[in-house]
């Protein structure tokens, strides 16, 4: 059955990547078996690429492996502007800060009086 389907979604060429992803699926649970035999992943890609089940890059493969095989639960990643779940710590105040960054040694004045220098 996954495979009719995987033939039927590579013959529609509007959603190529669409048809790529179904056709992953259709051989999911081979390249789940070759992974947990201890083959590579771009060992497994070589092999269907030569064999001609697969014609997309191995950069999609190599997706596809990460997101449906090695990490199917993976959220995405949060973007900047997402607002993180849990608050972040207070920030220092900025006195605090300022007395901080001062140096403790030598400081710089315009202005020296003569008994400094010498």
């Amino acid at each position: 059955m996954l495979e009719l389907l995987a033939e039927r979604e590579a013959r529609r060429p509007s959603q190529k990547g669409r048809s790529n992803r179904a056709i992953f699926f259709a051989m999911q649970a081979e390249v789940k078996a070759a992974l947990d035999e201890g083959w590579t992943v771009v060992q497994i890609y070589r092999v269907l690429q030569a064999e001609g089940r697969i014609k997309f890059s191995y950069q999609s493969f190599r997706l596809y492996v990460d997101r449906l095989i090695l990490n199917p639960g993976h959220t995405r990643k949060t973007s900047k502007g997402d607002k993180p779940a849990t608050p972040q710590a207070k920030k220092p105040e900025p006195a605090a800060t300022q007395a901080a960054d001062k140096a403790k040694g030598f400081v710089w004045k315009q202005n020296h009086s003569k008994e400094d220098l010498i």
